[in-house]
């Protein structure tokens, strides 16, 4: 997998869990720690957490490619950093 790939999934996860703990709990604070929480890798950063009126959260995640050559070679610099947002499916 790659960086974006890794980052979409830890963001899509981020989000599922955190969909879960605000429809049990209705805390958003202790659901924005759940994603916080499920954002775990060193590489990875949890930017941007939004539950929308609908019920739907959404988490931004960045994170930088592990690859040298693309953070230190200029034409691919801007490549090596990643940011995605990933969602719950869908509010209870």
């Amino acid at each position: 997998m790659n960086a974006k790939d890794d980052a979409r999934h830890t963001a899509e996860r981020a989000a599922t869990t955190a969909h879960a703990v605000m429809a049990n709990s209705g805390d958003s604070l202790a659901a924005r720690h759940a994603a916080e929480v499920t954002v775990t890798d060193d590489n990875e950063h949890l930017v941007a957490f939004v539950i929308d009126p609908t019920g739907v959260v959404r988490v931004t995640v960045s994170t930088r490619a592990k690859s040298y050559v693309l953070r230190h070679f200029g034409p691919t610099r801007s490549v090596s950093d990643v940011t995605v947002t990933g969602s719950s499916s869908s509010p209870d």
